[in-house]
């Protein structure tokens, strides 16, 4: 797989020296994610639930890169949340977790 979130890590980096519009970048990136899953799993679009697992891992990796590591399995588990009856998406997610660089890392 791409090392996707190393990439959005630098862009955030280089794009935001200051704490306070990183945050709101993360807040604006984080809402886009949502809604991009939230279309994918309420949809029920199956084919696309891989995909929609990757966004939720690869914006929780983004917050694990930047030093926010409970954010982001707090994040991950409020995706999982949201989702209690879509068993196939929540399969999805496990499935991402395994290849998440999240697994090595813990609060």
């Amino acid at each position: 797989r791409p090392d996707v979130p190393d990439e959005m890590i630098d862009r955030i980096r280089a794009m935001a020296a200051d704490a306070k519009h990183r945050e709101a970048w993360l807040t604006a990136a984080a809402a886009v994610t949502d809604a991009r899953i939230t279309a994918i799993v309420s949809g029920k679009h199956r084919s696309a639930y891989a995909r929609a697992a990757s966004l939720a891992h690869a914006h929780a990796e983004t917050l694990a890169g930047l030093g926010q590591v409970p954010d982001a399995h707090a994040y991950l588990a409020a995706v999982r949340t949201r989702f209690p009856r879509h068993v196939a998406f929540r399969s999805e997610l496990d499935a991402a977790a395994a290849a998440s660089t999240l697994r090595d890392r813990h609060t």
